[in-house]
């Protein structure tokens, strides 16, 4: 199997041997159906590494549903989600999209309605992280709790986005931003302007929720008058039709 990555900018990043969450997924199918056919997979990466995106678990799932069709392995949506759990906690989430509540390791899901449409800019500033540093020093305590987690999913049942924004959470901002200025900048830098924001998973990336597609070119324009460094995509939320 060949992964091959045509981003220059992770070529020294992106490892391509077993430890390659796509690679462990094919292996686990192979492992599972007993299938001993073999792919050349070029692996295109679109999502930035290490930004607390899911980007490792996207292609695992992708991967998943890729080689079950082209195999022709003939294997349900439950077995996929079966093995998925076995690749880390957002692959059952990425195999299906949608809006979701995880509970467990983040691998028990329950879905609910996801709400319109609306434009995000996603931020990452340079700053380094360690997702292993960050868990080590968790305590069990956080401002974020079950009513919290409550309270965001039912603005989103009454497709009201910017109010689960504004009540939401991420005990990872509690756990690194003492140590990383750059973080708290990042979303300040956004909050002081009244864009509601976010961290992502462990980080860095911030998610900045706009009400229009020109505000993300807009802000862009900010990000560098004021020399930051920072990777900016736009983007869109997905709706249920989006979804296959």
């Amino acid at each position: 199997m060949a992964l091959q990555n045509y981003l220059s900018i992770c070529k020294k990043l992106v490892t391509y041997g077993e430890e390659n969450l796509a690679l462990k997924a094919l292996r686990a199918l192979q492992a599972y159906t007993g299938c001993k056919a073999g792919a050349a997979i070029h692996l295109l990466k679109r999502v930035p590494i290490q930004a607390g995106l899911g980007g490792g678990s996207a292609d695992a799932a992708a991967m998943l549903v890729g080689l079950n069709r082209f195999w022709d392995l003939r294997l349900t949506q439950e077995e996929l989600l079966q093995i998925g759990a076995t690749l880390g906690s957002d692959v059952p989430f990425l195999l299906q999209g949608g809006t979701a509540r995880g509970t467990g390791r983040g691998e028990i899901l329950t879905y609910g309605k996801s709400p319109d449409p609306h434009w995000l800019l996603l931020v990452k500033p340079k700053v380094s992280v360690s997702t292993a540093v960050a868990y080590g020093r968790f305590t069990n305590k956080s401002i974020a709790t079950k009513q919290t987690i409550d309270t965001v999913q039912q603005h989103l049942e009454n497709n009201d986005l910017k109010s689960a924004f504004l009540t939401s959470a991420n005990t990872f901002e509690e756990l690194l931003f003492p140590d990383h200025e750059e973080l708290v900048i990042c979303k300040e830098f956004f909050t002081s302007r009244g864009y509601p924001t976010i961290m992502t998973g462990s980080g860095p990336t911030m998610v900045v929720l706009l009400d229009k597609p020109m505000e993300a070119l807009q802000l862009q324009e900010e990000i560098k008058a004021a020399g930051y460094d920072w990777l900016s995509l736009i983007t869109k939320t997905c709706t249920q039709e989006d979804l296959p």
